[in-house]
């Protein structure tokens, strides 16, 4: 059985003694409705999701629209940290640049034939770790690829670490033919780096040394790029949180409270007098 509402069995007490029923009760109840808690709960939680998805959007926002003046520390720590993310990221850039062009022009024009190819960050840091590159083929007079066996170069340390894979455990050769050396050789071809990629640092030693000292601080600039863009998102999150504690907030400040209903009996002698009043709350404006 549905349950009535309150507000119909207050008007059923209240208009008992006129003589008037439930029917008339609910017809007065429906043409004089009373604020429904359930509707102004709704409203609030209407317009307190506006200022979260402003600051959520533009940090600041939110609590701008709110009247706080918390919009200032929000939008300040915005303007601040997406400058730091541009700022830093552009100047990683910027040094990613200058360490390739000094390995292009130290380390490998001398080398490599051609034009310029730049390689991906593996290939840049290789050039950090090993003075040279070694050769991809020391026998171009013979068909196939023969690898680099001077494993203090890059090529090599390739070449040895495929032999320590594939080849059988104290075996330090094997016929071309054999299946291990194939694979070995599959490996070593797959990872060693070719003719347009080889380097030496040997006739400018210190330039290496700059070389790396770039490497750092481009690595640098790019992870405080990445902390700034953290920052950035953190600031979108706490701008909307706190918009949605300062929006949840007012809201139920300014919620009515629940319908009160007094009502009392007056003894006179051997008659009754029942008296009964309604507290209606209407939300705020």
């Amino acid at each position: 059985m549905p349950r009535r509402p309150y507000a119909v069995w207050a008007f059923c007490a209240l208009l008992s003694p006129l003589g008037l029923g439930e029917a008339d009760a609910q017809r007065l109840h429906t043409e004089l409705p009373l604020p429904d808690s359930a509707v102004v709960l709704s409203s609030a939680r209407n317009e307190s999701l506006r200022p979260v998805l402003l600051s959520a959007i533009v940090p600041g926002a939110g609590q701008y629209t709110l009247g706080t003046s918390r919009w200032i520390l929000n939008a300040a720590l915005e303007a601040t940290a997406l400058y730091w993310y541009f700022e830093r990221r552009a100047a990683g850039r910027d040094l990613e640049a200058d360490y390739r062009d000094l390995a292009w022009e130290v380390a490998r024009r001398g080398i490599v034939g051609g034009e310029r190819r730049d390689g991906d960050f593996r290939y840049y840091e290789a050039l950090a770790h090993y003075e040279r590159s070694g050769a991809f083929d020391v026998d171009h007079s013979r068909d196939g690829v023969q690898p680099e066996t001077d494993p203090s170069t890059y090529n090599g340390s390739i070449w040895a670490l495929a032999r320590a894979m594939f080849f059988p455990a104290g075996v330090d050769s094997l016929p071309e033919d054999a299946p291990e050396y194939r694979s070995a050789l599959e490996y070593y071809v797959e990872r060693a780096f070719g003719p347009e990629f080889l380097w030496s640092w040997a006739d400018d030693p210190s330039a290496r040394l700059r070389y790396v000292r770039l490497i750092e601080e481009s690595d640098g600039a790019r992870r405080s790029a990445t902390l700034a863009l953290g920052l950035v998102l953190a600031n979108h999150l706490a701008s909307a949180v706190d918009a949605f504690v300062t929006a949840r907030l007012r809201a139920v400040r300014s919620m009515p409270s629940s319908l009160e209903f007094e009502s009392g009996v007056r003894m006179r002698g051997y008659e009754a007098t029942w008296n009964a009043v309604i507290h209606i709350p209407w939300p705020e404006r």
